[in-house]
């Protein structure tokens, strides 16, 4: 996997764990990045929560840098994030 994929990867599995944590989060893509995931880049970040959005997990509030996101169905992002840790578990296993 390049890189940057699995940079994203990563950053998608820890805002889907998150946000099964703290559901009630919300939060700029700068601030997650800043606060929620202590300085990971921010247009990374962003990505990431542009894929989430796509996927309906999460919901954007706004646009720009000043958009705000939040979870969508809180019980399908805490079995998404379930079903991530348990296939990265199964991935190191190989």
């Amino acid at each position: 996997m390049p890189p940057e994929r699995s940079a994203l990867s990563s950053i998608h599995r820890a805002l889907l764990r998150l946000w099964a944590e703290h559901p009630h989060m919300a939060d700029t893509a700068e601030g997650i990045a800043a606060f929620w995931l202590y300085g990971e880049d921010v247009e990374r970040v962003q990505r990431a929560l542009e894929r989430l959005v796509e996927e309906g997990l999460v919901q954007r509030r706004g646009d720009g840098p000043d958009a705000v996101y939040l979870a969508g169905d809180a019980a399908r992002l805490r079995r998404e994030a379930r079903r991530e840790a348990d296939g990265s578990r199964d991935s190191a296993r190989e």
